[in-house]
């Protein structure tokens, strides 16, 4: 009944308005269509906060993506950490500016490891990498359940809205070959092959890093003899 008199309300000020704009030429249809207008973005709004609420309810509930057994197997001086750019993996025996020396960082987008930390222990390195599967597996599934929504409209709202978050990531020089390619694919579609696109590039990029500072690692351990000159 709230909702109804708040849309009576809504109606009555934009007519008021619509009376008294010369440039409108249909008030009352003008007036129902703009209630219609606000009250709709209002519902997806609505819709989206409780999506998100429950997201976030259910990941408070779990703590990580780690099952029980998965955490109860893992060594003391393990340290892991759940924030919001994704869960960090360090080393409790180790000091790095103040902080526990970090191993990895993983993500929605795969696995940042730091430069020592690709060698770590070896059963470190597969929880790890069960973490980056899962969270993986995670948004795929994710993103299934916003494809069968049976709302029409929410669907496309809420999955258009992924697939503009995923552009904004990719750099400037991919974002129009990246469109031309999927021309014709589904929305859903489109979503899935810019993540695999982002995961590749994030893949590519730790790659980078990590030939750098083993690179530098050698020119320490090797430096290169100076010439004597006269």
């Amino acid at each position: 009944m709230e909702e109804l008199e708040k849309a009576i309300q809504t109606l009555r000020e934009t007519l008021e308005y619509a009376e008294k704009a010369p440039h409108i030429m249909h008030k009352l249809p003008w007036a129902l269509y703009q209630t219609w207008k606000i009250f709709d973005k209002r519902e997806r709004d609505n819709n989206t906060k409780e999506q998100d609420m429950m997201e976030h309810q259910q990941k408070k509930e779990q703590g990580s993506l780690h099952s029980f057994q998965q955490i109860q197997d893992i060594p003391e001086w393990l340290f892991i950490g759940a924030f919001p750019g994704g869960d960090v993996y360090a080393d409790k025996r180790k000091l790095e500016n103040g902080d526990y020396k970090k191993i990895a960082l993983v993500n929605k987008y795969g696995i940042l490891w730091s430069a020592d930390g690709i060698n770590t222990d070896a059963s470190v390195r597969e929880l790890i990498f069960k973490s980056a599967e899962a969270k993986k597996q995670e948004y795929i599934d994710k993103i299934n359940q916003y494809d069968a929504l049976p709302a029409a409209v929410q669907k496309k709202y809420i999955l258009g809205r992924e697939y503009e978050t995923l552009l904004e990531q990719l750099p400037a020089s991919m974002v129009i070959n990246q469109a031309d390619n999927m021309e014709g694919m589904s929305l859903k579609d489109r979503i899935l092959n810019t993540y695999e696109t982002l995961c590749k590039l994030h893949g590519e990029q730790n790659d980078r890093y990590l030939a750098q500072k083993q690179q530098e690692k050698a020119s320490r351990q090797n430096p290169k003899k100076k010439s004597k000159t006269r």
